[in-house]
């Protein structure tokens, strides 16, 4: 059995009876506009071996890239997708949608090569999945961005028990993609902030990872998936966004292997590693290339070309938050503040909400600001595109597309969970 690293959560799983092709993401510009790919490459269709299946985890747009997939099927025509069973499957559905041909498995079997597709279904906004390719006396799996999950942690076990006490590879998540902290703070004023909550997120992973790997005992270990830079115009975000090389795994880690990028392959057959990273990721050439990419537009500067004076903001909030507040959880006070801006410029307009259930309460506009709460400043034109379901808020907030700012500074899943819901 083999594993060759492409890029991220992309990878190649190969046995004697066949090869899978995992979370192939090549399409610059993944979450409206904003994640891009460091290394880059120049044609990806050359890197991939042929793949008989192509697994896609879950429906972040890092793991299903519809445009790419519609390359590769063109390219290796008898090649199947295959998703994960989710209960609520909205991968299926929106690859049904795209015209993407996929089938939902749990288990397959080619001829001594068994493969699971695990479903993590943490909550109603955090969907995700691992696999396991079992052939012989060797096991691979992969969690991808999955967070723990008691119920996914002992199915799994369940699973890897079937056919070995210790896997041969472990693929474990060591990032954490996600607009904190450097969405929050102000890049100038809050500086030792930004790197305070930069390094705890940091840590946070690295401490996920680890308890990835100390649950499922494996031979080796392979780091992966999260890894993007941020484009376009916040290109200074990735000084904070808490996303480590994963050369400095290898630091804590004595089984890590970090596969070059577009070919690293270990063989688990004869322990043998081709194509191996051993340096951290040159700085300099990361400061070059990200001046490059701050050239590109977001979707909603390139899509939307409607004067903020012929938008009726006062309606499509008022709809929007109905709606919204059908799906609200929290049976307290809670306020969010939209501040609309036009290109980084105030407009001048905002929207306060309260999302407390046990209220029948109405949008305010250009009121003061309540707590507890979050203000949020963001473009017209994005909120414009959010509040008609043109864009997903879970892709705005994952690319770093608006500011928001937490009073008092606390997590509030809820709240957060509210907006995905928000629009008309």
């Amino acid at each position: 059995m083999k594993v060759r690293y492409i890029y991220s959560a992309c990878v190649e799983i190969e046995t004697n009876s066949t090869r899978i092709l995992c979370d192939p993401w090549f399409t610059e510009g993944a979450f409206d506009g904003s994640w891009f790919h460091y290394p880059k490459v120049k044609d990806p269709l050359k890197v991939l071996n042929k793949p008989d299946y192509i697994y896609i985890s879950h429906i972040h747009q890092d793991h299903y890239d519809q445009i790419f997939l519609k390359k590769i099927l063109k390219k290796f025509k008898k090649a199947k997708i295959i998703v994960p069973n989710f209960k609520r499957n909205y991968l299926l559905n929106r690859m049904r949608f795209d015209g993407i041909p996929a089938k939902p498995f749990d288990y397959l079997k080619i001829n001594k090569t068994n493969i699971h597709l695990v479903p993590n279904e943490y909550d109603i906004t955090d969907i995700d999945s691992g696999i396991i390719v079992n052939e012989g006396s060797k096991t691979v799996m992969g969690l991808v961005d999955c967070v723990y999950n008691k119920n996914f942690h002992l199915n799994l076990k369940k699973i890897i028990g079937r056919y070995t006490d210790k896997i041969d590879l472990l693929m474990a998540p060591h990032s954490g993609a996600n607009s904190f902290p450097h969405t929050f703070f102000n890049s100038t004023s809050e500086k030792k902030l930004l790197r305070k909550w930069s390094d705890w997120k940091i840590n946070l992973n690295k401490d996920r990872y680890k308890n990835w790997c100390k649950i499922f005992k494996s031979k080796y270990h392979l780091p992966y998936a999260g890894k993007y830079v941020i484009g376009g115009k916040n290109i200074n975000f990735n000084h904070y966004y808490g996303v480590m090389d994963p050369i400095n795994i290898k630091k804590f880690d004595n089984k890590a292997v970090i596969l070059g990028d577009y070919g690293g392959e270990i063989n688990l057959n004869t322990g043998r590693v081709l194509k191996e990273r051993t340096k951290k990721y040159d700085q300099k050439k990361i400061k070059t290339y990200l001046k490059k990419i701050q050239k590109f537009k977001y979707n909603y500067e390139k899509e939307i070309n409607i004067p903020y004076g012929s938008i009726n903001f006062r309606k499509l909030f008022n709809l929007g938050y109905l709606k919204a507040m059908n799906f609200s959880t929290l049976k307290s006070d809670y306020f969010f503040c939209f501040k609309l801006s036009d290109n980084d410029k105030p407009i001048g307009f905002s929207a306060l909400l309260n999302i407390n259930k046990k209220k029948k309460s109405k949008v305010l506009f250009n009121e003061v600001f309540k707590m507890p709460g979050t203000v949020i400043n963001i473009d017209y034109k994005l909120i414009f595109g959010l509040l008609t379901g043109l864009y997903h808020w879970d892709n705005a907030s994952v690319g770093s597309l608006y500011k928001s700012k937490r009073m008092p500074f606390k997590y509030n899943e809820g709240a957060q969970n509210f907006l995905n819901f928000m629009q008309i």
